[in-house]
């Protein structure tokens, strides 16, 4: 008796992405009048005239200035600006220590800064 090929199974992260996919692809043409083309990207920038990727910067100004606004500590700013962190001490103490000594570096750079 011949054995029947086993069916594949659909992993939970494709199930879930189909429908942001579908969602994405709605917005796009919503935005743009269009399908998007294979070279455009699927997450672009909501602000943009033309499809284009997010622009991160402007996030991460917005995010320093709402730190700035709650008074967080310049020393914690700087880190963020250096290494795309805000960490707490338990967090901190979860990352590898690669990027736990990136963390401290960008610290010990602020506080060379300042000092001068």
């Amino acid at each position: 008796m011949a054995k029947r090929p086993a069916k594949k199974k659909s992993s939970s992260l494709a199930k879930a992405a189909g429908p942001l996919l579908k969602k994405q692809i709605a917005l796009f043409r919503k935005k743009f009048g269009r399908d998007p083309r294979p070279d455009e990207p699927l997450f672009f920038d909501p602000d943009a005239d033309v499809p284009r990727h997010i622009q991160l910067e402007p996030t991460e100004a917005a995010i320093v200035r709402a730190m700035n606004e709650a008074k967080i500590h310049p020393r914690l700013i700087y880190a963020f600006e250096k290494t795309g962190r805000l960490l707490s001490a338990a967090t901190l103490k979860k990352l590898p220590k690669a990027d736990q000594a990136e963390w401290h570096a960008a610290l010990a750079e602020y506080d060379r800064k300042s000092r001068q």
